[in-house]
């Protein structure tokens, strides 16, 4: 992961939405629901969400 995923990451681990997130990258909402999705399929399952 980069240091932008991890920043996005620990931004949803605190509890701030996608959208929220996506506020302070300056992005949309699915530019951050296609991160995750990214991220997710490059660190396999997740079986706690």
């Amino acid at each position: 992961m980069d240091e932008g995923d991890r920043q996005l990451v620990i931004l949803l681990a605190e509890g701030l939405s996608q959208k929220e997130a996506a506020g302070r990258f300056g992005v949309t909402q699915q530019a951050v629901s296609a991160r995750l999705r990214a991220i997710r399929k490059r660190l396999g399952p997740v079986y706690n969400r």
